[in-house]
């Protein structure tokens, strides 16, 4: 241990290396110090050059802004990288735009924003984005185009439809492909006067959807989402995490503090999956037995009397365990659809 002495001097020529309390430092000799109450003797051997290097280190150094103002404005939209519109502001910078972040007042994403959405800034600087219409001047399939005017562009879509308008709208049947502005396709066929359009969203989403919306009340998106709050027992069916990632992490992430079970059903054990109770990694193809199995199960008189509402006798001639067995494990559905019946921890009965 140092003496109480030793250890002022010390400090007082620590000091001295910043340029403060002893006015330089020493030259290539020995420095000693020692303490009267404990007889201690410590030696410092120092050369210029190494002293010269520790008081540059300590002394202030260049000040770096480690978080510089990356724009000049800022913008509140939505990301339309896929269909959950979670809310965003975009950084401008001499009307560019220089950064994507999450808005955390928005209800949707709730200021979370995921790799997708963020890398929409470079959607937007991509070379390959188009700026102009574009009229094929070679044959079909060639690939040759030019660069036209709106003006142009408007006159021959015109010259175009004005006779099929003319003489029966009807005749006029489009697909807009994935332009993520449905509604407004809609709107302007609907003040054409054909029905027969159709978008990415009629082959994809917006069936399953309405399906949702039909025999549960709701589905994602804007079409509703599933009762995050209360459910004890959530299975996710073939969730990719291209879409919908943002409430869906949040809403996983209330489960998982809850205590709620999740069960994953996909062919690969994707992030969804990774945080999962159970993952069963179904083959694919086989998802509508596995869901009848579960159906089968859940109708089963015996399976729980809790659900005494829900039984109903087993049709004659039903065969569907036999055949579903197989193909998906009739085992594990029964184990899924028992806990399906009952609070997986273990409490009431869910009513």
């Amino acid at each position: 241990m140092f003496g109480g002495g030793t250890v002022r001097a010390l400090f007082e020529y620590r000091r001295g290396l910043g340029g403060l309390g002893v006015p330089a430092a020493p030259h290539e000799k020995d420095i000693k110090v020692s303490s009267q109450n404990s007889g201690t003797i410590v030696s410092i051997n120092a050369e210029r050059g190494f002293l010269d290097k520790l008081r540059d280190y300590f002394k202030p150094q260049e000040i770096i802004d480690t978080s510089p103002k990356v724009s000049d404005e800022v913008k509140y939209t939505t990301c339309y990288m896929c269909a959950c519109r979670c809310g965003i502001k975009v950084h401008l910078k001499n009307g560019g735009i220089r950064y994507i972040e999450g808005n955390r007042h928005h209800p949707v994403n709730r200021g979370v924003i995921c790799g997708k959405g963020a890398s929409g800034i470079m959607q937007q600087h991509s070379p390959a984005k188009l700026r102009k219409p574009l009229k094929r001047v070679g044959e079909r399939g060639a690939g040759e185009f030019r660069e036209i005017e709106w003006d142009e562009a408007i006159a021959t879509a015109v010259e175009w439809l004005a006779p099929i308008r003319a003489a029966d709208p009807k005749k006029l049947a489009f697909f807009t492909g994935r332009d993520q502005s449905q509604a407004l396709t809609g709107y302007w066929a609907a003040q054409f006067g054909t029905p027969n359009f159709a978008a990415h969203g009629g082959f994809c989403s917006v069936n399953m959807a309405a399906a949702g919306m039909y025999t549960l009340g709701g589905s994602f998106w804007e079409f509703g989402e599933p009762d995050w709050e209360h459910t004890r027992f959530f299975m996710m069916f073939g969730v990719a995490e291209d879409h919908d990632s943002n409430p869906i992490k949040i809403g996983l992430s209330g489960l998982r503090r809850r205590g709620a079970k999740f069960v994953s059903v996909n062919p690969v054990r994707t992030g969804y999956s990774a945080i999962a109770d159970e993952w069963v990694g179904i083959r694919p193809g086989t998802d509508g037995l596995f869901v009848l199995a579960l159906i089968h199960e859940l109708l089963e008189p015996t399976r729980s009397t809790s659900v005494t509402w829900r039984a109903t006798p087993t049709p004659p001639g039903w065969s569907s365990r036999r055949r579903v067995r197989p193909m998906t494990g009739s085992s594990r559905a029964t184990r899924l659809a028992s806990h399906w019946c009952s609070d997986p921890r273990g409490r009431s009965p869910v009513r």
